[in-house]
């Protein structure tokens, strides 16, 4: 196997007898429907596992319901397992909203392991998506953003948190609900892996 234990954050809630579980986190009502973030955030973990089946990386789906576990709760769990396996790496997925467009990946503040990994995301996600914004922030010398997002804070392993299209952009609406983007965004993340273990190059 890798030298990483990947645990993958689907974010939000899922749906439960027709009810979407997180309040917020969805797009507008536009044409083809409601995009429900930790819907989608599911189905691209989905696709993330199907992907890396074949390669010898070990990778683990951090929701187990379709419940929006508490934070503090999903963390908890994270720093139980991290105290005996010490490789193990989060990759928290989501959409964003806000009147923007594009990609983002978020760290925790400080320099650390987890800004290594956000930079291959961001060459990965710069090299599938070459004409969508990918939104850094330079200042600190790596383009990742800096944030004190609970993943990133109250995890005491490397952790990082992905922003993939913002549901509340027309266009990036139209491609969230496009098959064939989410098998690219899904490839982002799949890149990054593999990158960061050493299996691709």
């Amino acid at each position: 196997m890798g030298k990483y234990t990947w645990l993958l954050d689907a974010g939000h809630g899922g749906i439960i007898n027709n009810k979407y579980q997180t309040s917020g986190k969805r797009s507008p009502n536009w044409d083809k429907g409601v995009y429900f973030e930790g819907v989608g955030n599911r189905d691209l973990i989905k696709r993330i596992l199907k992907g890396l089946e074949r390669f010898p990386v070990k990778c683990v789906p951090l929701h187990w319901t379709q419940e929006d576990v508490p934070l503090s709760r999903r963390s908890a769990m994270i720093n139980d397992m991290y105290r005996y396996n010490r490789t193990i790496r989060v990759m928290s997925i989501h959409s964003n909203a806000g009147g923007g467009t594009g990609f983002e990946v978020f760290t925790s503040p400080d320099e650390s392991e987890s800004d290594v990994i956000a930079t291959v995301y961001a060459e990965e996600a710069k090299l599938l998506f070459p004409d969508v914004a990918f939104r850094s922030d330079w200042d600190d010398g790596d383009p990742d953003k800096e944030a004190n997002f609970w993943m990133l804070t109250k995890t005491h392993c490397p952790s990082i948190l992905t922003e993939n299209l913002f549901m509340d952009n027309r266009n990036d609406y139209d491609m969230l609900w496009d098959q064939r983007v989410r098998d690219k965004i899904a490839l982002i993340h799949i890149h990054t892996i593999l990158k960061y273990e050493g299996i691709m190059i």
